[in-house]
Order: structure tokens, then sequence, then C-alpha cells
């Protein structure tokens, strides 16, 4: 049985395997050519090294392929017995690209998707057909066929004063009658319509519940009702956050008509505080992913440049901020899932301390890393959203029992900077110098680090270099420790309590088999895998025991680190956003590695985007002590507003 043409599900903390199921991925070009021509005993991981390093990470899949030879002339036999060499063929050939999987959804499963479960599409309903051009084709082909669909550019925004409002303005302007929520709103859903057949940013939009609850807000003010702090904003919802009103699917098959009976904390928090929500945002499924291509509604699109990822797995959120299809998004950060995203779009995401943000209520990836954030166009929009979802939750035993944020902390960066030449003359800005350092980072990324720098030191603060020895094993001690949690969070979708039940089945085992190998995708499964690879008894203390070791050296680096400095300055990224389809595998997974040693320590991370101004922006995070998320929204703010008024002298 090879650990790569099967097909993976957990019960009961075991692996089973369906031999009859098609082989996917990016060996499925070569499946016909394998089976038919009899090869010679030889392991997938032999035959195919990179992959099975894509797979675990390790090198080690030793425990995974057992007996591939054995299978392997069991299926030629069969093979050969049923179906002739023409017949057998074409039919794998037409379900896959050369190194892609973006055919084997197209007839797998956009086939059954079903239309009702979408309350709001641009022009028609969709068919199979809508959703299949939706799907760009992964690998070293894809680049050729992008460009054979490559969808217009996104409608350039001109001088609107709703949409180019900030959130506190929106707010003041609701309060006292200047604009109506209704007037907002309808102004964002046209936005809105004008965008998304271009970026595919949303998996659920509900014009009439966006806009009952603007009418809602419009007569609290007639009534001469106190408004909330977000009243009147419109908001995007990441789709692994539950809503009420709105379906609930994570990105994948196996949630597509999940209806979930409450809100999240943070979602009910907004609503209670006035937030207009428009639609749920597209990610990679079940957040497992860094360009949002591994969402099984479709493929998002960076709005900044059609042909390139928005990031992930929060790429939909930050795409809707970045698109002006929404003021402000919730997203989810495991592992730099609202950093990256913010980072290619060129707007700002939070990634706030753990436990500063109820959990309650986001599907699980891994729970000991996942953490709520905003994704905005300014440090002063996500501030106010942070200090509505902030605060400790009964609910989650994991929050902080502090009071939360407060926007007190705002006004003083405005006289800071009127009264003050040097306001950040006794603060201590850490450079990352293993970041700066790394031979993947682009030449923009370093050179947009080096201006903010430069920024920080005219506004008086003094720059420390430092080390993270830890910094190279933080990577793959993440992806342990997160395929390890998914393997235990995922186990819940069985098709009893969660996921579509899949009817015919004679067993309780084969009915599990049958709701995961049809619910999970390709990226699912791999980490579900290794998850449980590193679990297993054998392999425990090798892998996951020393990924918690290496955990705590990242922990105690950052400790010493923030000895010498009060902040930590690094790119988010080692390159800018990247063509749709690029990248896959370990190349997609180390994207991560600048992002994820702050998701280990729990620390607050504020992304900036350090030249706004370009096509392809680049971003840069800040990273501040456990518990200092003013700190950080401060010190960002001062950046924003000093990096704005430069850039925008230079412009005249």
């Amino acid at each position: 049985m090879s650990c790569l043409t099967s097909r993976p599900t957990t019960v009961n903390s075991r692996l089973f395997f369906s031999r009859t199921s098609p082989v996917q991925g990016y060996v499925a070009s070569e499946v016909h050519s394998v089976l038919l021509q009899r090869p010679q005993a030889q392991c997938w991981s032999c035959r195919y090294p990179r992959v099975t390093e894509a797979l675990t990470g390790m090198r080690k899949v030793s425990a995974l392929c057992i007996g591939v030879r054995q299978w392997q002339r069991r299926r030629v036999h069969r093979v050969e017995k049923q179906l002739a060499p023409s017949d057998f063929a074409p039919k794998f050939s037409s379900w896959t690209d050369s190194c892609g999987t973006a055919q084997y959804r197209q007839r797998t499963r956009t086939r059954q998707l079903p239309v009702s479960r979408n309350r709001w599409w641009i022009g028609p309903k969709p068919a199979a057909a809508h959703f299949a051009s939706r799907i760009v084709c992964l690998g070293e082909s894809s680049s050729s066929k992008l460009r054979a669909t490559r969808a217009a550019s996104v409608p350039a925004l001109g001088p609107d004063p709703i949409l180019q409002a900030s959130a506190s303005e929106i707010v003041e302007k609701v309060q006292t009658g200047t604009w109506t929520a209704m007037q907002v709103v309808e102004r964002y859903l046209q936005r809105l319509q004008e965008t998304e057949p271009h970026i595919h940013a949303y998996i659920n939009v509900d014009e009439q519940f966006a806009r009952e609850q603007a009418a809602l807000i419009d007569q609290k003010r007639e009534r001469g009702e106190a408004l909330g702090l977000v009243a009147g904003v419109p908001i995007s919802i990441k789709d692994n956050l539950l809503t009420r009103a709105l379906p609930t699917t994570a990105g994948s098959l196996l949630l597509e008509n999940y209806q979930p009976a409450e809100d999240a904390t943070c979602v009910r928090r907004l609503r209670e505080q006035g937030a207009i929500i428009l639609g749920k945002t597209a990610l990679d499924e079940f957040g497992m992913g860094s360009s949002s291509e591994n969402c099984a509604f479709g493929v998002v699109r960076n709005p900044r440049d059609l042909t390139r990822v928005p990031g992930g797995s929060s790429g939909g959120s930050a795409a809707s901020v970045a698109a002006s299809s929404a003021l402000l998004s919730l997203g989810s950060d495991t592992g730099g899932s609202i950093r990256q995203p913010a980072a290619f779009c060129g707007v700002v995401g939070l990634k706030p301390s753990y436990g500063r943000v109820s959990r309650y209520g986001l599907i699980a990836y891994a729970s000991s890393l996942d953490t709520v954030g905003p994704i905005g166009r300014s440090v002063e929009d996500i501030t106010r959203c942070l200090a509505v979802i902030a605060g400790p939750d009964p609910h989650d035993l994991t929050t902080l029992a502090d009071t939360g944020i407060s926007l007190d902390a705002l006004p003083d960066i405005e006289e800071a900077l009127v009264e003050e030449r040097k306001p950040l003359a006794n603060i201590r800005l850490g450079v990352w110098t293993e970041a700066l350092e790394m031979p993947q980072l682009a030449s923009e990324a370093r050179l947009a680090l080096q201006e903010a720098i430069a920024t920080f030191s005219s506004l008086g603060a003094s720059v420390v270099p430092v080390s993270m020895p830890s910094f190279q094993a933080a990577c793959a001690a993440y992806y342990i420790l997160a395929s390890s949690e998914a393997s235990a969070n995922l186990a819940r979708y069985d098709g009893v309590r969660y996921g579509v039940r899949q009817d015919g089945a004679r067993t309780a085992a084969e009915m599990t088999r049958r709701v995961r190998t049809r619910g999970f995708g390709p990226e699912v499964k791999r980490r579900i895998m290794l998850g449980t690879f590193a679990l297993s008894a054998g392999y425990v203390d090798a892998y996951y025991r020393r990924a918690m070791q290496v955990r705590r050296l990242v922990t105690d680096d950052f400790w010493r680190a923030f000895q010498h400095c009060d902040f930590l300055l690094s790119p988010v990224s080692p390159t800018g956003a990247f063509a749709l389809g690029a990248k896959a595998g370990i190349d997609l997974y180390a994207e991560d590695v600048l992002t994820v040693p702050a998701s280990l320590a729990g620390l607050p991370a504020l992304t900036l985007p350090a030249n706004p101004s370009a096509r392809l922006p680049t971003g840069m995070q800040l990273i501040g002590r456990f518990g200092d998320d003013v700190g950080v929204l401060r010190l960002g703010r001062l950046y924003e507003r000093v990096a704005g008024a430069a850039s925008l002298a230079n412009a005249t």
C-alpha cells in the first residue's frame, strides 16, 4: 500500500486507506505509466523524494510505505483484467494536469456543489462550469492556463467619500446623521459587485441580511439610542468563524451545508456594537495553506495583481479589504495567516497575543496556536475593531483576564507627533539579524525594511541587532505541532457529528472513510497524515516532543531578546506575492518561516505595508512582548503616520 496513492482518514487515532479511490495530487499525472508498466519494486518515497518530503517534512516515510510492491502488483493485475490500456489511461489523464489537483477537483468536487447554498452571487446562479472556471491549475503548466483565462483588472477606485472613509469617520457620520447606515452598506455592496467577479474573495454574501442590519442601526439612531463603537462599519468575516445568519464552511466541502446555531464570541461582540456583516470570505481549507489556493470553492486572487496570490489562509479577508469591498475583516492566525495576506495585499493585519481574543466559535486547526485578529486599512481601524472583540470570555478559559483594549491610546500618538520631535527617544527597536541575513530574502523586502529602520531612527528610536538562534528550527517545529493538533481536531468530522454523511456504507468505519474521502482536500489529508505519523507510538519522542522543546527554545530566545529591546522588527515573508500555482509543498511551507516564531511564543505581531504605494507592496512586522498589544499598535500607528506623510510628500 502506497502512502501517496492512498486516501487517508483518521478514526480512533488510526490511519485507514481506500485503495479503490483515484490517485491525487502531483503524482496523479504518472498514474497510468506507473500502474500499467509494472514498475520494479520501488517505494514511492524513492520514486518521488520531493513529494514525500512535502508530505512529512522529515524525509522519513518508510513506516507509511509498507507493502508498496505487493499493492502495485494487485492493482496492476486488477486493472489489466478489467480495462484495456486505451480505456484506462484517459480515465486518469483527463483528471489531472502535469503537476496539479485542479482537474481532479473540477471533476469530483465542483460537480457536486449545490447552487442553493450560496445566498448571493454576481449575475446568474452558478453552474458547475462557473466554479470550474475559478479553479486555477497548480504546477508548472498553470501559468499558460492562467494567462488564457485571466480576468479583467479590478475596477479602479475613484474619489469616493464613503469608500475612502475610516471606521471612526463612518461611525461619527452615522451617529450625527450625515450618512445613514443604509447608504454606507449600499455603496459597499455596489463595490463588492464590481470587484467580486475578479478576485473571488467571498464564499457567501447575503445582501438582504446586510440591509436588515443597516436598517436596525438607522432605527436606533432615530430613536435616540446610543450606537456602538463600530456602528455602520461594513465588515467581512473569515469563513472559519461561526455566524448564525450565514453558513460556515471553513473552505471545505465537508461543511458545505453547515449552518451554525450561534455566533462566535468575536462576531457576536461586533454585531452588538453595530457592525454590519457583508459576508463570509474564502480561505485555505480549514486554514491550512499560505496562498488561498486550497479553498474548495475557488482560488482567491490578489487585488493588486490578479495573476498573484493574496496570501493565506486569510487571503479572502485581506483581499476584501484591499479591494474596498469591506472596511474591516476578521481573520485567524495560526502561523502567519493574518500577517502574510496583509503584507501581500498591502493592508494592515494584527495577530494579537494568544488569549487576547476569544477563540470560542473558531473552527479549530491548531488550538494552542489559533488566534483571531483584525485586518484593515489602517492601525486606527484595527485598533477600534480589537477594542470590540478583545476581552475575557467565560466560554474560552484561555483568554486573558485583563479588561481588554481601550481606544484611549490613539490620542496620545497624535499629541506625541505634535509636541515631541523625537517621540521614540526611549524606545529600543531590535532588528532580527537572522531574518535580514536570509539568502532567500528578496532585495525589495530587504530594502523596504532598511527604509523602515531609517524612519524609526529618525523618530528617535535606538536600533539594536538581536539574534534568534532557534530561528532555523522554528518552522519545522511549527508544522509538526500544528499538524499533530490538526489530526486530533479534525477527528470530529466523521459524518455523525459533523460533515456531510455519505449513504450506502455498511459499517461506521466505511461511512467515516467515505465522508473524509469526499470532504477533505489534498492538503488537509497531507497534514492529517503528517500529524498522525508524528503522534504515533514509535515517533512521538523523535518528532512531537522534540518540536515542543524547540517551541520552548523559541520562547526563551524571545525572552532574551526583549531584555535588550522593547520591540522586534522583521520582514513578514522572504518574498512578495508570488504567481498563482508557482509554489507547492515545502516551497509553500517556507513562506511561513518569518511568521511562525511569534505564533509559537504567542506574541502580538503587527503587519504594516513598508511600501504601500508600490504595485506589489512589501510588508514588515512589529513584534512585542506578550500582552503588549497596545504598545505594538501605538508604535505602528506612529510609523504609519510618518511614513504616510513621507510617501504623500514624495508623490507631490
